[in-house]
């Protein structure tokens, strides 16, 4: 005897949508579309901030007296474009800098703070090492990770804002006024998880003969 079964819309996107599988994703590393010293915190400031735009050996440079944190250098404006709809998973930033002047145990240079700006303020967790030395040879150093959201809450719309971004500031300890603080370079790279495709709602009834 044959059988016909009738499968309604709802029932057909339950199935589909139970097949499908969730995308994670990245894009990046993306470089800043603006830099800014930022003097909300610190003492002294970060000279050519655009310096940091590219990785080109060409720098901005803090050079703090002993034991005083520098202002923020503060890069945003990345120019991301997650999709609507998504998940973000979590976001690296990458810092290529190094010392001069240092040497250890009495000249160094260490982070002092490190954020993400979300739609241009200051937010989230601290990510900065406060003990381990910048290197005096150049180098990216990661902060987060692809399921680190920094304690904030983000949207693609977060993202996509060109107040996202990121602050540093560092902190030297120097007997002298030859040690610096030096970026070259600043990227981001986010991670996300696309939504389903909004074309799975629109199925019409099927019927299949058995």
């Amino acid at each position: 005897m044959k059988k016909i079964i009738l499968i309604s819309s709802i029932t057909f996107l339950i199935l589909l949508l139970g097949a499908y599988v969730a995308m994670a994703s990245s894009v990046g590393p993306n470089s800043p579309g603006t830099m800014a010293d930022d003097s909300a915190v610190g003492n002294s400031l970060w000279g050519t901030p655009n310096n940091a735009k590219v990785s080109d050996n060409i720098y901005t440079s803090d050079y703090a007296g002993s034991g005083s944190p520098s202002h923020y250098l503060k890069a945003t404006n990345f120019g991301f474009s997650i999709p609507t709809g998504a998940t973000i998973d979590g976001v690296v930033v990458e810092v290529e800098k190094y010392g001069t002047g240092v040497t250890p145990p009495f000249d160094y240079v260490v982070d002092n703070i490190v954020k993400l700006t979300k739609a241009g303020v200051v937010s989230g967790n601290d990510k900065a090492d406060t003990t381990t030395h910048w290197s005096s040879s150049e180098s990216y150093v990661s902060y987060g990770a692809n399921n680190d959201l920094w304690g904030l809450s983000l949207s693609p719309t977060d993202i996509n804002n060109s107040g996202f971004g990121m602050v540093i500031s560092a902190s030297m300890i120097a007997n002298d006024t030859d040690s610096s603080a030096n970026i070259d370079h600043i990227r981001i790279t986010v991670y996300y998880t696309e939504a389903a495709p909004a074309s799975q709602t629109r199925v019409a009834n099927v019927i299949i003969f058995e």
